[in-house]
């Protein structure tokens, strides 16, 4: 095929295949170019045996000659050794290109008593790259028992140990093939009929399996659970016990790339839901899924403390794994916490309780005696913790009306609202927080006695419950300066003392507003002022204002009675 004479030198064997190799490519005609690399490797060899008689065999040493010194002996008889090689590889190379299969061919080697160039041959040409090479060895291992205890005795076994690795090496490939079209299931019943076959049973091969197995699942994401699962108990593999293929980082890593496929699995079932039906699912679609913001908010509004808690879960595994986001094309809800409702009505109902009773008593006109103040204060609590429960009702029907028509909500919040206290939809309210907030101030407004005072009240209740309303959605987070404060110094020993400070706050102020109003009820008794208001009874003067039971007799005509001229 060359067209080289059998004489000719590694030389010009290299330089007849280079001029030969520009017209045959492997690109163009696969087979040919195999045709002429395998006549390339086996006229190479064959000239390397016939003109290097002092180089050993290249697949075998037949024999380690004696120390002889006769060195012209000793050279006649290696050509007559080598000379007889070659012999009978010839005739075994001729005997396999008339054959028709390798089956008919050791029968007529058999027949000649040719077995071992007969293996030989085949074990130079197991060598040669190709699938046909790896045909040959998986031949050569059920007619020949290759690989196996009971192989011949001249092969020698390094190179059948790199025949078994080879093999192995296209399975892994293969497999690897398989894993990234998600073939799993057929990767998985490959191994078990191969960890069943003899000749992968040495330790060193299977190590070589095992490590290959090993490579293959942590350069691969197209695996399954259980796909890992059985690999493990194919191969023995369990932390528990300490048996393990490799080292205690490379099988946390493992381990990691294993949560990443669970993840995968349960990202790619609850995304594929129609609707959530789980605490994962919901917390899949709450984080990962693209939805409008006021599906978000309707999502969320049927959140538990379950649900919060399958978020927590969810978000430390996406920031563990967040290359599964580019593979499945989403984006992740970095600002998720500000969704979750936190703990600030508790801490502002109080608060919202102190101005209620505070309004109250302002307006109200408390007795001047301390009887009468302690009644009023007592009154007035009362007053305020009722209407503070009514309120809390009110709020919860109305809340569960507006989580009714929450997108509605959304929709006009995002347009009317500033985009600060909105958030993307985990803030602020139309319907749900502003207009509650404007019905209190509205009804404030009615306890005060005039307009300029009315609307100061509306317009006071009103920005301090809308500040209020955000603070409780924000978690809780002190943004206004009373919230601010109370968080610094509300510590759970000292709420009691902060309690008893602002009670004495609440007696000190009432105190201070008994005062004021009775210097204004003094200066309302002036006399100039009180003799106005007389002459407006129809008095003409102070006396007849002060005592009209006196005046009235004077004034009485004959035939009036007492009660006729009494003064109104």
């Amino acid at each position: 095929m060359l067209g080289l004479d059998a004489e000719a030198e590694p030389r010009s064997i290299k330089r007849r295949y280079a001029q030969l190799l520009k017209q045959t490519r492997p690109d163009e005609d696969p087979d040919a170019f195999q045709r002429l690399r395998e006549a390339y490797e086996w006229a190479l060899d064959w000239a390397q045996r016939f003109q290097n008689v002092e180089a050993p065999a290249a697949l075998d040493e037949p024999f380690t000659p004696a120390l002889i010194n006769d060195a012209q002996h000793l050279t006649a008889r290696l050509t007559e050794t080598q000379q007889r090689q070659l012999d009978e590889q010839a005739w075994v190379v001729s005997l396999l290109h008339s054959c028709a299969s390798l089956d008919e061919a050791l029968l007529q080697a058999r027949e000649a008593g040719q077995d071992r160039a007969f293996e030989l041959e085949l074990l130079r040409r197991a060598q040669l790259p190709g699938d046909q090479a790896d045909e040959t060895v998986r031949w050569a291992m059920t007619q020949l028992s290759w690989l196996t205890p009971w192989q011949a005795d001249y092969l020698p076994m390094p190179t059948m140990n790199a025949l078994a690795e080879r093999l192995l090496s296209a399975e892994l490939w293969q497999w690897h093939s398989q894993l990234e079209s998600e073939q799993d299931q057929a990767v998985l019943e490959s191994v078990r009929q191969l960890k069943k076959q003899p000749w992968v049973q040495p330790f060193d091969r299977s190590s070589y399996l095992q490590q290959g197995v090993l490579a293959l699942l942590e350069s691969n994401l197209g695996w399954s659970l259980s796909f890992f699962d059985e690999i493990c108990r194919l191969f023995d593999w369990d932390e528990a016990r300490g048996q393990l293929p490799c080292d205690d980082e490379r099988w946390d890593e493992l381990c990691l790339r294993r949560g990443a496929v669970a993840l995968r699995a349960e990202l790619r079932q609850s995304l594929n839901e129609e609707q959530p039906a789980s605490p994962t699912s919901r917390a899949v679609w709450f984080l990962l899924k693209p939805m409008r913001e006021g599906e978000r908010r309707k999502l969320v509004d049927g959140f538990d403390d379950v649900d919060w808690q399958a978020c927590e879960e969810l978000a430390w595994r996406v920031e563990h794994h967040d290359d599964l986001l580019n593979y499945f094309g989403l984006s992740y809800l970095l600002r998720w916490r500000d969704w979750r409702p936190g703990n600030g009505w508790v801490q502002l109902y109080p608060v919202f309780w102190l101005y209620l009773c505070l309004m109250m008593f302002v307006l109200s006109s408390p007795s001047e005696s301390t009887k009468g103040l302690a009644v009023t204060v007592v009154a007035v609590a009362a007053l305020g913790t009722a209407l503070l429960v009514v309120f809390r009702l009110l709020i919860k029907l109305w809340n569960r009306l507006a989580r009714w028509c929450v997108v509605f909500d959304m929709g006009i919040s995002l347009r009317l609202i500033p985009p600060r206290w909105v958030r993307d939809g985990s803030g602020l309210l139309l319907l749900r927080h502003i207009v509650p907030s404007a019905a209190f101030a509205a009804l404030t407004a009615h306890w005060a006695a005039g307009p300029i005072a009315s609307t100061v009240l509306a317009l006071t209740t009103f920005i301090l419950c809308v500040q209020f309303v955000d603070v409780a959605a924000r978690g809780g987070a002190p943004a206004a300066w009373l919230v601010r404060g109370w968080l610094l110094l509300a510590s759970v020993r000292k709420q009691i003392l902060i309690w008893v400070l602002i009670l004495v706050a609440a007696f000190v102020l009432s105190k201070v507003i008994i005062t004021v109003k009775q210097k204004d009820r003094e200066q309302a008794m002036h006399p100039a002022a009180l003799l106005e208001a007389c002459k407006l009874l129809g008095y003409t003067t102070r006396e007849e204002c002060m005592h009209p039971g006196r005046a009235s007799g004077a004034r009485r005509n004959p035939g009036e009675t007492p009660s006729e001229t009494q003064a109104p």
